[in-house]
């Protein structure tokens, strides 16, 4: 398996996984994962640990980072955003895993930190302000959407919408938004 990266700057990169793992497992093995793909980096799906464990170091690995740099929230379909900043770095593993239960977006702007989402049939949308060298993955569902998932995650970074970059998956497009004070209240 190969990560599907886009460059959003020289600084950052997005990637998007297809979840085939890049191991090697025998017919029985495939049969006995049931419902999990075999490249799951998510605890808290109810997938075997040790296998997800192995996925977020090769993980790591790819993206030359340690496995303790790699963020990703229990998404519930909600419109909470984590910052994973310099004061969620400073608490212990335990608080950290507390504090991304029930939240749907995170934002960084720490270097070497990797901050991502997990969908099936909701939209991946990154974000990224280059002059703040802030990111945020958010994951949006239709019911994040209709309680406002992607401005509250703009609202918790660091600029308001000025230079801010977006990419959606799964059409993979980039834009560049400015001012957009005359977008409709309810939009």
């Amino acid at each position: 398996m190969t990560l599907l990266s886009y460059a959003l700057s020289p600084r950052v990169t997005a990637f998007s996984t297809t979840r085939l793992s890049p191991f090697q497992f025998s017919a029985e093995e495939e049969a006995a994962m049931g419902t999990y793909a075999s490249f799951n980096v998510t605890h808290y799906c109810g997938d075997d640990p040790k296998r997800v464990q192995r996925n977020r170091e090769w993980l790591a690995q790819e993206l030359g980072i340690a496995v303790s740099r790699i963020w990703l929230p229990r998404q519930t379909h909600t419109a909470q955003v984590r910052c994973i900043d310099d004061e969620f770095l400073k608490l212990d593993e335990d608080e950290q895993t507390a504090l991304l239960n029930e939240v749907d977006a995170l934002v960084t702007n720490v270097p070497g930190q990797c901050i991502g989402v997990s969908t099936a049939d909701c939209v991946p949308i990154l974000l990224y302000d280059e002059e703040h060298h802030a990111a945020a993955a958010i994951h949006a569902g239709w019911r994040g959407t209709v309680n406002g998932m992607a401005k509250a995650t703009v609202e918790k970074m660091p600029a308001r919408l000025n230079g801010l970059y977006e990419l959606s998956e799964p059409k993979v497009q980039l834009y560049k938004l400015y001012k957009l004070e005359g977008v409709p209240k309810g939009f």
